[in-house]
């Protein structure tokens, strides 16, 4: 099992006036693909953050836990809080029907 994330936003984006920097962190979008259309899915999402070489800075925390049956599906669309502490982190699926492949990315702050 995959997890992809999802890259284009599902929002439009208003002007701004020049003097208003408020920035609202974008919820995750992801996309999990079972290695095969199923009818069932159930585990847990846990989120590691990490550090520069790639080691766990911390335990995995549980972030979500996701169930789906239903007709069989080949992919399935999900949103997930944003992650607001800048650094490296590993989203992860535990359960069924297949744990994941770590998803790694990187969270930034950017000046104002």
């Amino acid at each position: 099992m995959s997890i992809d994330p999802a890259c284009t936003p599902n929002r439009s984006i208003a002007p701004r006036p020049s003097h208003v920097h408020a920035h609202v962190p974008e919820p995750l979008r992801l996309l999990l693909l079972p290695v095969s259309a199923t009818g069932k899915l159930d585990g847990t999402f846990s989120l590691q953050k990490l550090m520069e070489n790639g080691a766990p800075a911390a335990p995995a925390e549980q972030m979500s836990n996701i169930s789906y049956e239903g007709p069989r599906v080949s992919r399935l669309r999900l949103s997930m809080p944003p992650v607001s502490t800048a650094g490296l982190y590993a989203l992860l699926f535990r359960g069924v029907p297949a744990n994941s492949e770590p998803l790694r990315f990187a969270v930034v702050s950017l000046p104002e």
